[in-house]
């Protein structure tokens, strides 16, 4: 069998375990799964690409696995799988002065939403607007040194949080009036937490912690003689 197939068939069955092993009120949970290219150290060519999960090592001799051909490969893998998930990645680059260049950022299972999520939905979708993305509403723990940082893995859904997609709904009901328009949109934000601590982490070796992520933003337009409401929901 082909070694990129057997992977496929490893990590749908691996997704899947995982899967099935997420305790109640357990909402997600981002998997352990890893992917290198190895070069010679004199030469930089390429000797082969590896993938790792699930305690076991998969090597790739006879040609380069790029990054955004690993990311297919999951999400061959996750279709395969049957799983409620997601492979996020980013791509850099326009494709013109600069090449694309695509990075896997991480491989998410996820239980279902919460009722409240689905009855937000429901009324979005009544008012003639669309549906929120499960995945798309979030915050995330950062850990910072100087200007950059990295995300602690803790995800935290808009799709799981029942109080929060109560306080929208009621925001929605109780500013709508007989005619309004609902608009949503999601934006993105950055908290860099403690400001002193961030401004002594630009020149020391010390750390700073915030978060990061993407809030809702509700828009509710009165219409003529009445009042417009706007609120992100952090």
């Amino acid at each position: 069998m082909e070694v990129k197939q057997e992977i496929i068939n490893a990590l749908a069955r691996y997704i899947k375990e995982q899967e099935k092993s997420m305790k109640e009120g357990e909402n997600n949970r981002v998997l352990g799964i890893y992917y290198n290219n190895w070069q010679s150290g004199i030469s930089k060519k390429w000797v082969r690409s590896e993938v790792k999960f699930d305690g076991k090592t998969y090597n790739i001799t006879d040609k380069e696995l790029t990054e955004g051909e690993f990311v297919h490969l999951l999400g061959e893998a996750l279709e395969k799988s049957k799983a409620r998930g997601k492979v996020f990645s980013q791509t850099y680059g326009d494709g013109y002065w600069i090449s694309k260049v695509t990075r896997f950022d991480r491989l998410e299972i996820f239980g279902k939403p919460c009722k409240e999520f689905n009855d937000l939905n429901k009324l979005l979708v009544k008012l003639g607007t669309s549906k929120i993305d499960e995945t798309s509403v979030y915050s995330v723990g950062i850990c910072g040194k100087r200007s950059s940082y990295d995300d602690d893995g803790d995800y935290r859904y808009l799709c799981y949080n029942p109080k929060k997609c109560k306080r929208i709904i009621d925001f929605i009901k109780e500013n709508k009036g007989r005619n309004g328009v609902v608009r949503c949109s999601i934006e993105s934000f950055i908290d860099k937490g403690d400001e002193m601590d961030y401004e002594i982490a630009q020149y020391q070796e010390s750390e700073w912690y915030g978060s990061r992520g993407y809030n809702l933003v509700v828009n509710i337009k009165g219409g003529k003689g009445k009042k417009d409401y706007k609120k992100e929901f952090k």
